[in-house]
This record gives structure tokens, C-alpha cells and sequence, in this order.
């Protein structure tokens, strides 16, 4: 299973892989599946019906309790759901999910990545 899900393509495959490999160094230090999915479709569902669906469909968490998190962000709209499930759900629960996007982390990670892109750029 793979721990970082780029259905929108946002980052190069060696990034991919970058990701993946904390994300798995992350959740076998929790014994706790830590997953992050982004897309452009949540297929006719709503995000948090999207999210549950990817982490039981692709037979996601730690254990047989399945314990972890999996956070899916549409990269084209901005909308975004976190699941969680077995021990997950008490490790990250509402209030501290809540927290941590009130503090616009997400927002800070997709900003400096976008400002790494530019200075990528030649500008001809």
C-alpha cells in the first residue's frame, strides 16, 4: 500500500516516493497508517464520503483494527476530508484535526510548494 496517493499529479514521481517513504518511516514509528491522497475527483461523493472510501478500498491502516489517518485534498477545488479509523480515531481526534487546520498548515505547505515551483522556472 502506498502511503502518498497523487491522483492530481502534483509533484514529480521522485517526490512521490520521497513522501511515501517518510509517511511509511511515520506510521511505522505510530504503528498507525499516516496516509495523504490528492485528486481532482471525488467521484460524485462528498469529500469525507471519498476519503472513507479510498482508505477501506484500498485496505488502508496498521493491524487488524486498521489503525491511521488519511487526509484527501482536491488540489482543483480546495476542498479537503480527513478519516480515521481504529486507534486513529482517538489519536487524531475532531478538536486536534480542527486545530491543525485552523493553523492553515496545509495551506502553508501547498504555498511553499507552489514557491519552490517558481523558482524552478526560467522566465526567458
Amino acid at each position: 500500500t502506498s502511503y502518498f496517493i497523487d491522483d492530481a499529479s502534483i509533484v514529480s514521481s521522485e517526490t512521490q516516493k520521497e513522501i511515501d517513504s517518510r509517511l511509511a518511516d511515520i506510521s511505522k514509528a505510530q504503528k498507525s497508517g499516516v496516509y495523504l491522497m490528492t485528486t481532482d475527483d471525488f467521484q460524485g461523493m462528498t469529500p469525507q464520503e471519498f476519503a472513507d472510501f479510498v482508505y477501506e478500498e484500498n485496505g488502508m491502516g496498521y493491524g487488524s483494527s486498521h489503525d491511521g489517518i488519511i487526509l484527501v485534498v482536491n488540489y482543483d477545488s480546495g476542498d479537503w476530508a480527513i478519516s480515521t479509523t481504529g486507534s486513529g480515531i482517538s489519536t487524531y481526534t475532531d478538536a486536534g484535526q480542527e486545530y491543525l487546520m485552523s493553523q492553515k498548515i496545509f495551506e502553508r505547505i501547498l504555498l511553499q510548494r507552489f514557491q519552490s515551483m517558481l523558482t524552478c522556472v526560467k522566465i526567458s
